[in-house]
């Protein structure tokens, strides 16, 4: 788990408290902000990652809000990117909690939004139905099965036959891949036709004696 913090040179803020303070309790940034990752955080020191340089030996203060300073921080290694510090006195265990919290609270912020779950084949049945105007029974007569049958396709408690897939795909003026939902598979028919012409190879067969069925 990383935390996103606010650095700021405490020159550019007009304070001298230390070096840098290092805030977590602000997810937008001020004027003259460096924004780093704290990589680990313990009651006697911390690792960030920034991409702005700092030196051993700098003073941080480490703010939970604008106007209360809860420890001291020198940086004691620099690798690169990475930044190691040593804390002034162990940071009490509330207020590790606290920073924590707030940080947790800044990462759930940032996450971009789960994308939604792809729809069921019964899903995509009902919404394309619908979308026709078209009843359960009326779909029922044109493929010759029963309503309770179209009932359980899109309840997802049972699947068609491949032939009635087939036949439903002509009906609602889709690709058999839009209705299974294969849309977004990237080059799905291309890796197919590559296992036929493999197992043809394999077998020293021609390529149109070979069968793939996938079950869905």
């Amino acid at each position: 788990m990383s935390i996103r913090g606010w650095m700021q040179s405490t020159a550019a803020a007009g304070g001298d408290m230390a070096d840098f303070s290092l805030r977590f309790d602000e997810p937008a940034p001020e004027p003259g902000d460096i924004q780093v990752r704290v990589l680990a955080f313990s009651e006697r020191g911390l690792v960030f990652e920034s991409s702005a340089p700092f030196t051993i030996g700098a003073s941080i203060a480490l703010m939970t809000s604008e106007s209360r300073i809860d420890g001291q921080a020198e940086v004691a290694w620099v690798g690169g990117r990475l930044i190691a510090c040593d804390l002034d006195a162990p940071l009490p265990l509330a207020t590790l909690d606290l920073i924590l919290s707030l940080g947790a609270e800044t990462m759930a912020r940032d996450l971009p939004a789960a994308p939604p779950a792809p729809a069921s084949l019964g899903a995509r049945m009902q919404q394309l139905r619908r979308s026709k105007g078209m009843t359960q029974d009326k779909l029922a007569k044109l493929l010759s099965v029963s309503v309770p049958a179209v009932s359980a396709w899109e309840a997802d408690r049972s699947r068609p036959r491949p032939d009635r897939m087939d036949a439903m795909a002509t009906i609602f003026g889709v690709s058999l891949s839009d209705l299974l939902g294969l849309k977004e598979r990237t080059g799905f028919r291309t890796q197919v036709d590559q296992a036929r012409r493999s197992i043809a190879l394999a077998a020293g067969v021609d390529e149109d004696k070979v069968r793939i069925q996938i079950e869905m």
